[in-house]
């Protein structure tokens, strides 16, 4: 009578056994490769290595029951133990954790809550000339601890104020509302950089993680991406290989390059917070992306921000030639060409399509960047912008848009212009008062916040304070709207002649809107005066 050994043979269990297990491999390989590319969720991945493992022990039976010297027939006894392995492999696949409760959900689930600030790094090397790369090393930083899926993570606009700050810490954290900060001090003497960061725990006042780098040829590309892992680590966050690589992703090998980036965004970035469109602050910006440019002509981030810079030039009218807004659209496609993951790529495209009027098209743009990067005060802001320049105003997207801007960088200007704006849509004209004095507050130079605030004012019936507000902002710019608006509130309040004055000021400056007049409840003081009507009639005559 043949042993069970020689019965294993006769049937070839072992052959059947070891082709199973390969093959096995094989899929658990394939599955780790398409994994983060096809999104697959861990509840799918672990179903599949639930359903290899039980696969074992049925091709095992099936061997013995119909291996090279096994028989043909079904047997009861063969049926008994496959629905034993099918039983078992259904209860072990019922027993396995929710999605919500796998461990990359778990993972995310974890990193609620998690903000970080990172202050700016402290330079103290001798030479004051090469302090912007402490500068730059602290946005490098910001930027890819950014990539770290659910953590928020201020602006380093936000924390520029922090610079030199003696404050300790917790006392920062406590006034960002963020759960850590990390700092860091560059220090460079000759041809040795040493660079030290430590990470705190705002709720404890305690170290996490401290560190320091040296070199004679500091990497900053290295440094940073390597900073941003062990920030993960300190968390025990899990990262996942497509979130690894994001965090040590290389845009160039230049660090030249790298640096005259880093000091032309800084320009672009404070122009559209502040509003601030100069040729003097834009010039800036474009000197160190061609810097930049040039160097590495492929560096993607510099061309969106060459883009950005093209396109405020364009928009300011600084140039508004076809050229400049053709080339601004053709750095804003190149970047994307060269990675489409870049958020500011997506930003660029956005501000193109949105200067060529496509404000829905602008919104996309925009709303792809923010799929990449939440944190962006700018995304935030622009989309808010063009929300409001829709037709019909999409005001409560474009309010929604604004607080999160705010939220994100509460010195960012142009955020609170645009949330006075959504509301003054909406009606809410107490709450748009208030939003647009708020804005005011951080800068007191932009027109065109003193425009919509005065419109409120006359909204609400606050005429003289809507008198002085409009009076502020036409000192600032004499645009034919603000010139109209002003006259408004001049006939509201009595001053007939000044207000004949700024309308006479807005016609000769192209406003032809006539209807404007006899339409609006606030000209009606002048509406019998013959002296409007014969304004009106001369400008109508003009060619």
């Amino acid at each position: 009578m043949p042993t069970l050994l020689e019965h294993l043979k006769q049937r070839k269990i072992g052959q059947w056994g070891l082709a199973y297990l390969a093959f096995l491999v094989a899929v658990l390989g394939v599955q780790d490769a398409v994994a983060d590319p096809l999104q697959l969720s861990d509840a799918f991945q672990r179903a599949v290595l639930v359903l290899l493992v039980f696969g074992l022990p049925l091709v095992l039976v099936l061997a013995w029951f119909h291996g090279d010297q096994g028989g043909q027939r079904v047997r009861g006894s063969e049926l008994l133990m496959i629905a034993l392995i099918i039983g078992g492999a259904g209860a072990s696949l019922a027993l396995l954790p929710s999605e919500a409760e796998s461990p990359r959900r778990g993972a995310l689930t974890a990193r609620e809550g998690l903000s970080i600030a990172v202050l700016p790094f402290r330079y103290l090397g001798p030479d004051p000339g090469i302090e912007h790369f402490a500068d730059a090393m602290t946005n490098e930083l910001t930027l890819r601890l950014a990539r770290i899926e659910g953590v928020r993570v201020r602006s380093p606009r936000s924390m520029a104020r922090f610079k030199g700050s003696e404050l300790d810490v917790t006392e920062i954290a406590n006034e960002l509302g963020v759960s850590h900060v990390l700092e860091g001090a560059v220090q460079w003497g000759g041809e040795q950089a040493r660079f030290t960061v430590q990470f705190t725990d705002a709720s404890t006042g305690f170290g996490e993680w401290s560190q320091a780098f040296s070199g004679a040829s500091p990497d900053p590309f290295t440094l940073t991406g390597e900073m941003a892992v062990r920030v993960a680590d300190a968390l025990d966050l899990y990262l996942s290989p497509t979130e690894t690589d994001a965090v040590r992703t290389r845009y160039t090998d230049n660090a030249e390059a790298w640096n005259a980036f880093h000091q032309g965004w800084v320009f672009v970035e404070t122009a559209h917070a502040e509003g601030d469109y100069s040729e003097a602050r834009l010039g800036r910006a474009e000197e160190y992306f061609a810097r930049a440019l040039h160097l590495d002509s492929l560096y993607a981030p510099a061309l969106a921000g060459m883009s950005l810079t093209h396109g405020y030039v364009y928009y300011a009218g600084l140039d508004d030639s076809p050229e400049r807004l053709a080339t601004a659209e053709a750095m804003a496609l190149k970047a994307l060409e060269i990675d489409d993951q870049l958020p500011e790529a997506h930003t660029a495209l956005g501000q193109v399509r949105a200067i060529q009027g496509d404000h829905l098209a602008a919104a996309e743009a925009y709303e792809g960047s923010l799929e990449l990067d939440d944190d962006n005060a700018m995304a935030w802001c622009l989309l808010a912008w063009v929300c409001n320049r829709l037709d019909p105003q999409d005001a409560i997207r474009a309010e929604r848009a604004a607080r999160e801007s705010i939220s994100r960088d509460p010195a960012w200007f142009m955020a609170y212009h645009q949330l006075g704006w959504a509301l003054q849509g909406q009606g809410r004209y107490e709450e748009a008062e208030v939003a647009l004095k708020d804005g005011i507050a951080v800068n007191n130079e932009y027109p065109y916040a003193y425009e919509v605030l005065g419109e409120v004012q006359l909204s609400l019936g606050k005429y003289d304070d809507a008198l002085v507000t409009l009076e502020r902002a036409v000192s600032l710019d004499e645009g034919t709207i603000l010139l109209l608006n002003l006259g408004a509130a001049q006939a509201l309040t009595g001053d007939l002649d000044g207000a004949l004055e700024s309308i006479e000021r807005a016609l000769t400056r192209g406003f032809r809107a006539f209807d404007a007049f006899s339409g609006s409840p606030y000209f009606e003081a002048l509406r019998d005066d013959p002296r409007l009507e014969a304004l009106l009639d001369e400008y109508r005559a003009a060619p």
